[in-house]
């Protein structure tokens, strides 16, 4: 019985760093040059200048930029991450207290494969080959807008033994700090439940 509540916790937990929702985000389409008559209208458009794209955060304002890279993903870094690394999580779900530790067996300029490790009430469940993969690039030539129930910020936070540029996201009594490399989720906090990156070895 201890197992198969065991079990089902995790299930629920692995749902939620599934489920993390991504940072929202708004694309606009800037034209680059101003006009002052249909004249100097039509002169602009004969130079070709291109459009410029520019991605800004929700919250307090401040301007995330993503950069597309050859293949349609977003160029991120993963420099960081390296094969044969633990990443290893705290973690408590109405009361039970259990780690996860992500195990790195493969890293790619655009992806990283691991096994999830958890370990709850004595005992050990593992998930191979579990694979993370760069987001594609936002399109940029449509407005998205985000849940009005969803309010999101940017924060710098201690995890693992580095410093992270996480977006912060608060939503139905939880809260999240992600980022956009990987391990994705840095910590989360909600009502029932809390889990925090303590190490990275």
């Amino acid at each position: 019985m201890r197992k198969l509540i065991s079990t089902a916790i995790v299930f629920g937990i692995s749902g939620l760093l599934l489920g993390c929702p991504a940072p929202s985000k708004t694309s606009k389409t800037k034209t680059g040059a101003k006009t002052d008559s249909a004249a100097k209208s039509d002169s602009a458009a004969k130079t070709g200048e291109a459009a410029k794209t520019e991605d800004e955060g929700e919250g307090e304002g401040e301007e995330v930029k993503t950069e597309a890279a050859s293949g349609g993903a977003t160029k991120i870094d993963l420099s960081h991450v390296k094969k044969g690394q633990t990443y290893t999580y705290e973690a408590e779900a109405s009361g039970t207290k259990y780690s996860m530790k992500y195990v790195v067996t493969d890293v790619t300029d655009t992806s990283v494969t691991y096994d999830m490790v958890t370990v709850m009430m004595g005992n050990e469940s593992k998930q191979e080959g579990q694979k993370w993969e760069i987001p594609a690039a936002a399109a940029t030539d449509t407005t998205a807008t985000p849940a009005t129930d969803v309010k999101q910020t940017k924060e710098s936070v201690d995890a693992g033994g580095r410093s992270w540029d996480c977006f912060v996201t608060e939503s139905n009594g939880t809260k999240s700090w992600t980022v956009m490399t990987f391990p994705g989720l840095i910590k989360t906090e909600g009502p029932s439940n809390k889990m925090a990156l303590t190490t990275i070895e």
